[in-house]
């Protein structure tokens, strides 16, 4: 797998694709995380928020109990409100700028991530890297995420990957397309690319993802550099 770098999107060929793909290679598919999933998942807003209405209900509470007055329950619960406020804010517009920059492509022979909000990152995963695909779906809706186990993380750090890491995957990463809005069939199309390109070489036939979670295993690693 490999990373690569570039500090505008003067060098896409196309737009989150920053090279001209092989001769005979197509595009299947592209798409971006979205934001208010992405907040929700990756910064835990909402459960932030729990925790800020918490702490306010405890404020009242206990200064009801010691008889403060009004302007004094106030003044606390205000300063609860605009930190969290802040916070959430922040949050969540952090969130939206990922979702902008972010584009997830899938191709008949690979899976190229763009991220980064202030230098864009690049990362080629060909298929003959992927050992396994699962899927994940969230709580509500279609919407859910896909994780791709490779063969070796390569060039990847965690760190580096991150927001579109795996969590807890330290040692090993693996790269997660977070917060797809229909995860599902996206799944499902990835899934069936995979067993496409590995069938005409006479390997093992890979499943295709089920709905509530897929996997697809190589029997072989096919390393296709992404071309300069």
């Amino acid at each position: 797998m490999s990373a690569d770098e570039w500090s505008d999107g003067a060098w896409e060929d196309q737009e989150g694709i920053p090279f001209e793909l092989p001769q005979g290679e197509r595009l299947l598919w592209q798409g971006r995380p979205i934001k208010d999933r992405l907040a929700r998942e990756l910064f835990h807003v909402r459960a932030i928020a729990l925790v800020a209405l918490a702490c306010m209900a405890w404020k009242v509470i206990s200064g009801l109990n010691q008889g403060l007055a009004v302007s004094d329950l106030l003044q606390s619960v205000s300063a609860i409100l605009l930190g969290a406020v802040l916070l959430l804010g922040t949050l969540y517009g952090y969130a939206v700028l990922m979702a902008r920059s972010t584009i997830f492509s899938i191709t008949d022979k690979r899976v190229i991530i763009r991220d980064g909000v202030f230098v864009r990152k690049y990362w080629n995963v060909p298929f003959g890297q992927i050992r396994n695909v699962s899927y994940r779906s969230y709580a509500s809706g279609p919407s859910g995420e896909i994780c791709l186990e490779v063969e070796s993380g390569g060039e990847m750090g965690y760190l580096m990957l991150w927001p579109y890491a795996r969590p807890w995957r330290i040692s090993s990463p693996q790269p997660l397309l977070r917060a797809l809005e229909d995860g599902e069939a996206v799944a499902r199309l990835l899934g069936q690319a995979l067993q496409r390109s590995l069938a005409p070489s006479g390997h093992r036939q890979l499943r295709s993802p089920p709905q509530a979670r897929q996997s697809a295993k190589a029997a072989s690693r096919e390393v296709v550099p992404a071309p300069s």
